[in-house]
């Protein structure tokens, strides 16, 4: 029944990127989609890791404590050898924070936005971007 939906689809989306289905596929998709390639998804979890690191009390409210805060840092920690289990995928619903501040998302799409507004009229963030080049 999805593939009847599929062009129809694909009539409002920028940029499709099929990526294999290995547990890192998520971050691989992020870092396909921002030019550094499917294989930089190890470097997007650094990023990540740091962005979460560096502005730990913003997100730990955003993210309503430290405990689901602590799971989503430790879901970024991967050796690469081992196969990804479940609790590394990405969860796109508080990742799409990180991710969307770590890259400077600014043409993310509208539902998004809102709910970015939205929990930022809780939550009183330092900044409202980060220079995609800041380490």
């Amino acid at each position: 029944m999805l593939d009847q939906f599929q062009p129809f689809m694909h009539d409002f989306i920028d940029k499709i990127v099929d990526v294999e289905a290995d547990g890192n596929c998520g971050y691989q998709s992020v870092a396909g989609l921002l030019g550094m390639g499917e294989d930089s998804w190890s470097m997007v979890r650094y990023h990540l890791l740091k962005e979460l690191g560096k502005f730990s009390e913003d997100y730990s409210r955003l993210f309503g404590g430290m405990e689901r805060f602590e799971e989503l840092r430790m879901s970024l920690h991967v050796d690469g050898l081992t196969k990804v289990t479940t609790d590394k995928w990405i969860d796109i619903t508080d990742m799409g924070h990180v991710i969307a501040s770590r890259y400077n998302a600014k043409p993310w799409p509208t539902p998004y936005i809102s709910r970015m507004q939205y929990g930022k009229s809780f939550v009183m963030f330092k900044r409202d971007y980060v220079d995609i080049n800041d380490d």
